[in-house]
Order: structure tokens, then C-alpha cells, then sequence
């Protein structure tokens, strides 16, 4: 039988692998245990999902239930009604599972459960939908009048459920901010500008509802810990290659999973790794991503690049020579860099006043063009 590779880089690893985020995991547990609401902002592939699934979990052995709803892509009201009706009915049991089904028979005919686990389906107008959207915010208030016990409520890329129609910040703050007791809120999303504008702006309604969380890279020493647990796990060693992937990767979760990956993979069982093996699996990773930033890179607009390439070559952005070598003002350089910062993603974020990569492999990536 094959041995199956360890590291998980292609979706969020589970609560027992997170690492290097014990911080973050008690303070957001506290905020949890004092009925406090917190936002969670992160990068995409940054741990985020993983980060809250543990306190999720940690939650549940506290006796709260615990409810994570994704709204990543969602396009309408229709669609979320059908989230969060999942999320409710797979991820709760028992009492709790019956009282959701019953509280959403009486507020909505057109909203209807399948098999347990499975979607919930909605045939109704806008309208309805949003309606039957409010109602299903109401759904941790009838939780905490059947079972006594708090709930837990999870909206994972909360920013993208402002998608779906004007004032949905407010349509969710006019239900959550009547739960007191009855539930505590994390918001996370992946839009770190967006988050920040719902949570900071005092023109949005919900100014002043969270404590704000920004993740940060992921530490170097536990980091190194855990490859190097999996691979002694597995009768391997990564020897002296592991500094140059803790260090390549630059606290990146994905990147440095998707490192170790390759690099567990040229490594046979029995041996240990060392400059050789670090040097295929970096080529094989670069390979694996060459399509994405070759598409990534053409999506940019000229300006764009000369601030990323400036940047991953270490020079100072706004210098004279190296505005003139490119024939950029600075109006223009600024601009540029605020857009991308605003995209966030796999492109750049401000740390303080310097712009910083948020994919370390491709700022390596743009660097190796010059």
C-alpha cells in the first residue's frame, strides 16, 4: 500500500493539525467564553478556516453549540438562507437539530430540509428569501429558549454576504445585537481592507461590535516542529533542508505545506533530506505554480507590476532612479500599490507603512524575472 503524503496544502488542515496559532486560539476563546464578538482577518490560505474550526471545536467541549457558516462566493439572499440552514442542520445534533427544523417550519413554508446534512432548499422571491434570511438569524435566540445553552456562530467570509444586497451589515446587526447571552459572533473574511471598513468605519452599522484580529505569519519554530514531527512520523527526516523551507515559505501556512509536500516526496523513507532534496522540491513547487502567477501576472496592469517587481527586488519604491527606470510617477506608484493592497490576497499588505508580499513564493517568483 502507498504511504499517503501528510501535508494537506489543498484545503484547510483540522483543529488537531493547526500550529503555531495558540495565541490567537485562547484569545478568541475567551472573547467566545465572555459572550464577546471578535473578526478574524487573514489572507486566503492563511489558516483562518483552521483557526476557527478548532475554537469551534474547543467551544463544543464547553457545552456551547457551535454553527460555521461559509459564505465564500454566495451571490444571493436565496443562497445564503441555504448556507446557513445547512450549517445549522449538519453541524448540530439531537435537540438542537429538531428545534432548528421546527423553528424553520413555522417561520418559512418555503424553506425546506432534505435528508440530514444535506442542503436546505428555497423557492421563493427575493423578498422571501430575505425574510426568511432574518429568520434564520433569529435560529441561535430559539436555540438558547429550547436547549439553555449558548450558541456559537461562525460566518466565514462574512464580506462576501454584502454581496447579495444593499444593507445586509444592517439587516445582520438589527438581529445580533438583541442575542446578549443567547450567542457570541466571530466574523472572518479573507478581504482584510473590506474587513476592516465593516468593523472600523463609523458609518457602517457594525462600527464598534468586534474585536479585531489580523493573523500574522505563522511562527518559525513551531512551524519547524510540526514538519519535522510528520516526517519523522513517517520514517523520514528533512535534515538540513527544513531551514531553507521555513525560511522560503516566511510563516505562509499554504506555502509552507505546499513545500513540505514536495519535499516529503523526494525523500524516501529511511533517508534524510538535505540540499539536493530542498532544491527539487522548490522546482517542483514553482512548477506546480507557474500557470496561476503567469495568469495572475497578466491580469496586472503595467503600473501594477513595476511596484510588485520593485518590491521582490528589495528596491525603494518611491526612489527617483527607480521611478525614472521605469518611467513611473509617483502619483502613479501610489496608486498602484494601494490597489493591490486593497486586493490583498497573494499580492501585497501593508505592515505599518511597508508594503510586504502576502505569498512569499511569489515575490520569489517575480524576483527571478529580472
Amino acid at each position: 500500500m502507498l504511504e499517503a503524503n501528510p501535508f494537506v496544502y489543498s484545503h484547510p488542515v483540522a483543529a488537531r493539525d493547526v500550529v503555531g496559532r495558540d495565541r490567537e486560539t485562547s484569545e478568541l476563546l475567551g472573547l467566545v467564553r465572555g459572550g464577546h464578538y471578535a473578526t478574524v482577518s487573514a489572507p486566503r490560505r492563511y489558516g483562518k478556516t483552521s483557526l476557527l474550526l478548532k475554537v469551534a471545536e474547543l467551544a463544543r467541549a464547553e457545552k456551547l453549540h457551535a454553527v460555521s457558516v461559509d459564505f465564500d462566493t454566495v451571490t444571493s439572499a436565496e443562497e445564503a438562507v441555504r448556507r446557513i440552514g445547512a450549517a445549522y442542520h449538519a453541524q448540530l445534533g439531537g435537540r438542537a437539530r429538531r428545534a432548528v427544523e421546527e423553528a424553520v417550519r413555522l417561520f418559512s413554508p418555503s424553506v425546506r430540509f432534505g435528508a440530514p446534512g444535506l442542503s436546505v432548499g428555497v423557492s421563493a422571491s427575493a423578498a422571501q428569501s430575505r425574510d426568511a434570511l432574518a429568520e434564520l438569524l433569529e435560529l441561535p435566540r430559539r436555540l438558547y429558549e429550547r436547549t439553555g445553552r449558548r450558541t456559537l456562530v461562525i460566518f466565514d467570509e462574512f464580506q462576501d454576504l454584502l454581496a447579495v444586497g444593499e444593507g445586509m451589515d444592517g439587516l445582520v446587526r438589527s438581529h445580533i445585537q438583541h442575542h446578549g447571552e443567547q450567542a457570541t459572533y466571530l466574523f472572518a473574511g479573507s478581504q482584510v481592507s473590506l474587513m476592516r471598513e465593516l468593523f472600523a468605519d463609523r458609518e457602517r452599522p457594525l462600527y464598534g461590535q468586534a474585536h479585531i484580529m489580523r493573523l500574522k505569519p505563522l511562527p518559525d519554530e513551531p512551524l519547524a516542529e510540526h514538519i519535522f514531527a510528520l516526517f519523522e512520523r513517517t520514517g523520514r527526516d528533512p535534515g538540513e533542508a527544513l531551514a531553507g523551507l521555513v525560511g522560503l515559505a516566511s510563516g505562509h501556512p499554504q506555502r509552507a505545506m505546499l513545500l513540505a509536500h514536495h519535499l516529503w516526496e523526494v525523500t524516501p523513507q529511511g533517508t534524510v533530506a538535505g540540499a539536493a532534496e530542498f532544491t527539487q522540491a522548490r522546482t517542483r513547487t514553482f512548477a506546480q505554480l507557474e500557470e496561476s502567477y503567469r495568469a495572475l501576472w497578466g491580469r496586472l496592469t503595467p503600473s501594477e507590476r513595476v511596484v510588485l517587481v520593485s518590491l521582490a527586488g528589495g528596491e525603494r519604491l518611491y526612489s527617483r532612479v527607480n521611478l525614472e527606470r521605469y518611467g513611473l510617477s509617483r502619483s502613479a506608484a501610489q496608486n498602484a500599490r494601494d490597489r493591490l493592497i486593497s486586493a490583498g490576497q497573494e499580492l501585497s499588505v501593508l505592515r505599518g507603512s511597508q508594503p510586504e508580499f502576502v505569498d512569499p513564493l511569489l515575490r520569489e517568483w517575480l524576483a527571478q524575472r529580472e
